[in-house]
């Protein structure tokens, strides 16, 4: 039987790491995507975990440990060989000069991937993989043990109450100062928390009711967040990397989020027929691991290829040196044009793009060569028989 594709969410996905590769490169890649009114780091990693929450299975719970191991081989092995490859790459660049990027040592190696994720800097953007994991395999983990005791009391609903109870309290915690070591590992999952249930819920209980008309849809979504920001005299933006910046209150930041949330929900329900069938939207969309994982390196790329411009012609004489290996969030923009940001994004995205392929390339070639292996072992038994 041919599995069904949710072509609204791989759109969805699509515009999440668009706006997680621009709130990277400066002037948000020169693109005007309503940041005025939803600011990119309010709301655009909870798309990603809103998502997996939708896409979560109750099947899972019925073999946690295969589900655990799966998660683990999709999600922390390709993160931790990739890191390996970064480190290396970090001592390769700090040889030419560059000062970005941290000691190649086991802890970075190996604990700081969990701890902070930002241990070698062109990859930092790694560090959301380890709280998504942590946030699926604690949710299968809820539903294991409370499954049961869930269908008697409200079940998703109750779940996200239930969720968001924990996330308010680590958002609280974090604006108090508890946002580093393994305070920061724990509280960055209840925070996420909310967000899992809500995709969950909204898949079980919500979509199917959700037919209201785009125009009162939307409208209702812009008056709340019109409120919010008259209110905070700006649009609401936080940093879930360090769990920071929660000024607002506890219950704030999971609003704005939602609304950010809701809106492009419903955008790419609205743009899903135009670009369903565009062979390159699927690929971005299939490839959101890569592209989180390596798109600081794309943009290197990009700021490498204006470093060659600068080097060997006439052009970007004013393109700075030292900010270039020094500073990762330096972005340099010819004439100050910020509409040359979309090549950051482009950049970006394809360098995540070729990454993944290299990835399932090797992954092949390695499942190729263990089954000759296979093959010539038992041919030596059969051979000494």
């Amino acid at each position: 039987m041919e599995k069904k594709i949710n072509y609204q969410f791989k759109v969805l996905y699509v515009l999440g790491i668009i706006f997680v590769v621009a709130g990277h490169s400066s002037a948000n890649s020169g693109l005007n995507i309503m940041t005025n009114w939803f600011h990119l780091y309010s709301f655009h990693l909870g798309i990603f975990v809103f998502s997996s929450g939708y896409f979560y299975s109750e099947k899972a719970k019925d073999n946690f440990f295969l589900y655990m191991w799966n998660k683990v081989k999709r999600l922390l092995v390709p993160l931790y060989l990739w890191n390996v490859i970064y480190g290396i790459l970090v001592i390769l660049l700090k040889a030419k000069g560059f000062s970005m990027g941290g000691e190649f040592t086991l802890r970075n190696l190996l604990l700081t991937p969990i701890l902070t994720g930002h241990q070698f800097i062109y990859n930092l953007g790694g560090w959301f993989i380890v709280p998504l994991f942590c946030v699926e395999i604690f949710h299968v983990m809820y539903k294991k043990i409370f499954g049961k005791v869930l269908a008697c009391i409200g079940g998703n609903y109750f779940t996200f109450v239930a969720y968001l109870l924990l996330g308010m309290t680590g958002v609280y915690f974090c604006s108090k100062g508890f946002n580093f070591g393994w305070y920061l590992v724990l509280f960055r999952m209840l925070i996420f928390l909310p967000f899992y249930a809500a995709g969950n819920l909204y898949r079980n209980n919500i979509e199917r009711k959700d037919n209201l008309r785009s125009l009162y849809y939307l409208g209702i979504v812009f008056i709340i967040q019109l409120a919010i920001i008259t209110r905070i005299g700006y649009p609401p933006y936080y940093d879930w990397a360090f769990c920071s910046n929660f000024k607002d209150g506890v219950i704030l930041p999971y609003i704005c989020a939602f609304t950010g949330i809701a809106f492009w929900i419903r955008i790419a329900r609205i743009i899903t027929p135009i670009l369903k069938n565009n062979l390159f939207m699927l690929k971005i969309a299939d490839n959101t691991y890569s592209i989180m994982l390596h798109h600081l390196l794309g943009i290197m790329f990009a700021k490498t290829l204006f470093a060659i411009i600068c080097k060997y012609t006439k052009y970007c004489h004013d393109f700075d040196w030292v900010s270039y290996k020094t500073e990762l969030w330096w972005t340099y923009f010819p004439k100050g044009l910020t509409q040359w940001g979309l090549l950051y994004l482009v950049f970006g995205i394809m360098t995540g793009l070729l990454a993944g392929k290299i990835e399932r390339n090797v992954v092949k070639t390695a499942k190729r060569l263990k089954l000759i292996m296979e093959e010539m072992i038992y041919d030596r038994k059969n051979m000494a028989s």
